[in-house]
């Protein structure tokens, strides 16, 4: 009996079916359910706000080429397979995948540019090399999250990444790229343990998470009060945080949460210990926020120093960044409709 007990709470903890098992086919049926969703949205935008065919598809197909690479770091079964190929043709195939979406909508659209072309090719080539070139230690890999981190908060991709279209920004691309290059580089090429990335948190890890955030809460909003920060009606309906939850999990939380808590608090946390490594990732979490809106935003670095204590405790209490992206996702989802 007692052993039956402990194989339920065992499978309680386990990652979701198809997160770490191994196959391919949860990462395949992802990409396919995800390729119909996202060609049906950018369909119905583009005819509500007219945009000619010429445009659209050549946008749309850039998108349909980086959603299979930035979904590949969530899903154990993608990695694998990419952990069988030779190391230094892996780091090919992953400079190619950097500029592939780019040159699927540039070209067509007129807005290529060599330079430009030659920036990411070279950035790509850096990252996904590293590891064939440099050992695989924590200095390493604090090094490597240097240039990522500097491209994220110079704003850089914006200028890499013209748009035909005025009310339409595709530095999101850029973005979404630098993740998933990023992301294989240390996890398939470095084979960097205890970051746990995943689609789906377990629940154990939705309950720290979810824990973690409502504990955050009133500390957050005292110091919103102290800081005399504007606190709104929502703007609009509150099930919208659906959607902000969903695409802050996906894409924010994941490659922040990966940096800062999954390769920085790791790393750091057996130099200094697991608090000293707290505050230092919380504080260049919080710095990371200096130009947010405005610059200086001070503000919001006291705010986001304050909430990446409560994700990198997260984090360490489930032993996974999943947790701290569940935390930080709510997080912004509270920011977006009250504060923002």
């Amino acid at each position: 009996m007692q052993t039956e007990t402990v194989n339920k709470i065992i499978r309680k903890d386990q990652p979701p079916a198809g997160e770490d098992s191994g196959g391919l086919r949860p990462y395949l049926w992802t990409v396919a359910i995800c390729w119909l969703l996202m060609v049906a949205s950018a369909v119905v935008y583009a005819r509500i706000k007219g945009i000619a065919a010429g445009i659209a598809i050549p946008i749309i197909t850039a998108f349909l080429l980086e959603l299979p690479l930035y979904l590949a770091p969530f899903f154990a079964g993608a990695r694998a397979a990419a952990a069988r190929l030779p190391r230094w043709q892996f780091a090919c195939l992953l400079t190619v995948t950097a500029v592939l979406p780019y040159l699927a909508y540039s070209v067509p659209t007129g807005c290529f540019s060599g330079f430009d072309f030659y920036r990411l090719g070279g950035l790509a080539f850096c990252l996904a090399f590293w590891y064939l070139v440099w050992p695989s230690t924590p200095w390493s890999d604090l090094l490597f999250l240097v240039a990522p981190a500097a491209i994220m908060v110079s704003k850089v991709l914006k200028q890499v990444y013209p748009s035909p279209l005025d009310h339409v920004q595709l530095d999101i691309l850029g973005k979404l790229m630098l993740i998933h290059v990023a992301a294989l580089a240390m996890l398939v090429l470095r084979g960097l343990p205890g970051v746990k990335p995943g689609l789906l948190p377990t629940r154990r890890e939705t309950w720290i998470g979810v824990r973690t955030f409502l504990l955050f809460l009133p500390v957050g909003f005292l110091l919103v009060w102290c800081l005399r920060m504007h606190v709104r009606t929502p703007p609009f309906p509150i099930w919208f945080g659906l959607g902000i939850f969903a695409g802050s999990y996906l894409v924010v939380s994941f490659s922040e949460e990966f940096a800062l808590r999954g390769v920085l608090q790791q790393h750091l946390s057996r130099i200094l210990g697991l608090w000293p490594a707290v505050v230092v990732a919380s504080l260049l979490f919080g710095l990371a926020h200096l130009n947010f809106g405005r610059f200086p935003n001070w503000n919001m670095v006291a705010l986001a120093s304050a909430a990446g204590v409560f994700y990198g405790w997260a984090y360490h209490e489930a032993g996974s960044i999943r947790s701290s992206m569940v935390t930080h996702a709510l997080t912004v989802v509270v920011w977006s409709l009250w504060l923002r």
